[in-house]
């Protein structure tokens, strides 16, 4: 849509003609580590594509080739001296952070490279209204021609910043990036999206097309609907939603609803790889809650998984033996990182035993590795090691000291 009015635009004022190329990938969202690198990039391909899986994008990533174009574009640049590059960006995540890929890559070229950002600027739309668009393709052509007046060099000091700002995200963990204000990025957790997208789901199934359009329409900070069907797959993969359909079929052929008794039988239906006799649903119910620890790429080296925390500090990794038990005790939650206490299993098979210390409730989950095992205050839990296994423990040594009580049973 923007190359579309873009071309328009130069169709009316030949003193702006000039090829237009497209960033296709949307980098407000997904992993950015060593970006440049080409370990990086195929990263970034593989996450994508675990995305694009069951969507009728499926043909898409192919097409997306950002380092291609910018290849062919430094070449222009060092074979037609005279040649400029003009980056027009409206003010949403999409377009900042592509336009801080991209002129991280031009530094040799300053003074040939022109910005267009049009932030918090007022356009006339076509009832003759004021408005201030968020995208490029919400304004029309010919208003186009009066924003050519706003373009100006990118400046040296530019060049030396906003690098260094981009490289700062690149090496962040977050999965979602978005616009505070000007160009300033910050990161924000995957789930960040999650609410626009429960807003609009209950407990009758409804059509998955009908979902996102929903969503789309109503959220007022935008993303793609490929990352929106992927966060809902993972909703369902923590056993929060229920998938009514067959994935295989496509998006045309699923059904989303609000949990259920039967959510896990009928995400097997699905073709969802939610369950096995480790993998347990998100337990909101009970006092032990096993989360999926999501995965962002895999390959013939293995898989990438990754997840948030707010909690710093000493952390504890613990390597036991098959067969050992761990824990048997519970925390009352005066400890901070007690309340709840927050466990990772990174490798192997284990089972957790627990019961309520202060009611009637217990249980046994078997969980196997990657997975995050949240255990709520007056829970008794052993965690015996059905396999080696290594924890990951968000607290450090002495959090707990005052805080842990045991009951032998």
């Amino acid at each position: 849509a923007n190359i579309a009015v873009l071309q328009q635009a130069i169709e009316l004022d030949e003193t702006i003609q000039g090829t237009i190329l497209e960033i296709k990938d949307d980098y407000a969202v997904g992993p950015l580590g060593d970006i440049y690198a080409t370990e990086g990039y195929q990263l970034r391909r593989d996450w994508w594509k675990s995305l694009l899986e069951f969507s009728p994008y499926t043909e898409q990533l192919d097409l997306v080739d950002d380092k291609l174009t910018v290849h062919h574009l430094l070449k222009q640049l060092d074979e037609e001296p005279d040649t400029e590059v003009w980056i027009w960006m409206a003010q949403n995540a999409h377009d900042v952070c592509g336009y801080y890929w991209l002129m991280s890559q031009l530094k040799d070229y300053q003074g040939r490279v022109q910005v267009l950002y049009l932030n918090n600027l007022p356009f006339i739309n076509e009832k003759g209204q004021i408005f201030y668009p968020s995208y490029l393709h919400e304004i029309q052509p010919k208003e186009f021609l009066k924003a050519k007046r706003l373009a100006r060099p990118i400046t040296l000091s530019e060049f030396e910043v906003d690098p260094d700002e981009w490289k700062k995200h690149c090496q962040e963990s977050a999965m979602v990036r978005f616009l505070e204000g000007g160009k300033k990025i910050i990161g924000k957790e995957v789930s960040f999206f999650d609410k626009d997208i429960l807003a609009h789901i209950n407990s009758e199934p409804q059509k998955l097309s009908k979902i996102l359009t929903n969503t789309l329409s109503k959220m007022k900070v935008k993303t793609g609907d490929v990352f929106l069907v992927w966060r809902i797959r993972e909703l369902i993969n923590e056993g929060k939603l229920e998938a009514i359909g067959d994935w295989n079929k496509s998006w045309k052929d699923i059904s989303v609803k609000m949990q259920g008794d039967k959510s896990q039988d009928k995400c097997r239906n699905s073709g969802i790889k939610t369950s096995t006799k480790y993998q347990i649903q998100n337990q909101t119910a009970q006092m032990v809650e096993i989360i999926s620890v999501d995965k962002i790429a895999e390959d013939e080296r293995g898989a990438t998984h990754y997840f948030d925390t707010d909690r710093t500090g000493q952390f504890i990794i613990a390597y036991r033996k098959s067969g050992s038990i761990s824990g048997r005790h519970y925390h009352k939650g005066t400890a901070p990182t007690k309340n709840p206490e927050q466990l990772i299993l990174m490798q192997g098979a284990a089972t957790v035993n627990w019961f309520d210390v202060q009611g009637d409730a217990k249980g046994s989950i078997q969980v196997k590795a990657p997975a995050k095992i949240i255990i709520q205050p007056w829970a008794w839990h052993e965690v015996i090691a059905d396999t080696d296994i290594v924890m990951f423990e968000l607290n450090g040594l002495e959090d707990a000291k005052d805080d842990t009580f045991r009951i032998e049973k």
